[in-house]
Order: C-alpha cells, then structure tokens, then sequence
C-alpha cells in the first residue's frame, strides 16, 4: 500500500474550493493513489460545501485505512513524545495509521507535516 496517499481534511478543503495549489490531487485520484481514513470524513462531514452527496459518494469509493486503537494511539504518544506540540488526537491517529500502513500524508497542518516529515511519511504535493 505504500504508494498511496492519506489525504487530510485541510487538502480536502483546498479542493472543494477550487484551490491551485492542490490541483495535483486531480491527477492522483484518476491514478488511484489517494487514501482516506473514516475520521478525515467525519472531519469534512461538518463542513458546508456543493455537491455533498456526490463528494462522499466517491469519498467511499477510495481505499480507508483503518483507525488505530486508542491503547497503541496513547503508546504512541509517550513513545514518540508527541505531547506539546501542537498536535490533536486525530492528527495523531492519522498519523499512527499512516505509518502502519505504509502511506504518505499530505497536510497543510504544519505540526503533523513535522512528524510526517520525521518519519518519511510526508507528500509535498509535487
């Protein structure tokens, strides 16, 4: 699974909105290599954008990495010391899946693009 791409909420939002500056998306998702996790969906579930039904529906047709338990999640944390920096829970499990399944994230939250960074697990949209 390591050529996919995990792609976070703050990406998602770019596009929906039309953004230049994830236009490589586009092309991703027509060579199949994005990703999502159920979180990231609930994420953009409590946005208000055009065309919901039809986004989701094609949301749920890529590839979903699982969540991560909270008990592996919580090791995590203190293992990585991943605590004061700046990082929410589910940015953190984005993360803990990313890394157990082999998959890159591409985020414009810049404390998880940090430890993406530190880990070889961040895509730069080049």
């Amino acid at each position: 699974m390591s050529d996919l791409i995990l792609i976070d909420t703050s990406i998602w939002i770019d596009y929906l909105h039309g953004s230049p500056t994830v236009s490589k998306l586009q092309n991703l998702l027509e060579e199949n290599l994005v990703c999502t996790h159920s979180w990231i969906e609930g994420e953009l579930r409590t946005g208000s954008f055009k065309n919901r039904d039809l986004f989701f529906d094609s949301l749920n047709k890529l590839t979903i990495i699982p969540t991560i338990a909270e008990s592996f999640v919580f090791r995590l944390i203190e293992a990585e010391k991943l605590y004061g920096r700046g990082l929410s829970i589910i940015d953190i499990n984005l993360y803990a899946s990313a890394k157990a399944e082999k998959v890159k994230i591409w985020t414009k939250d810049k404390s998880l693009n940090q430890i993406c960074k530190q880990s070889n697990l961040v895509y730069s949209g080049n």
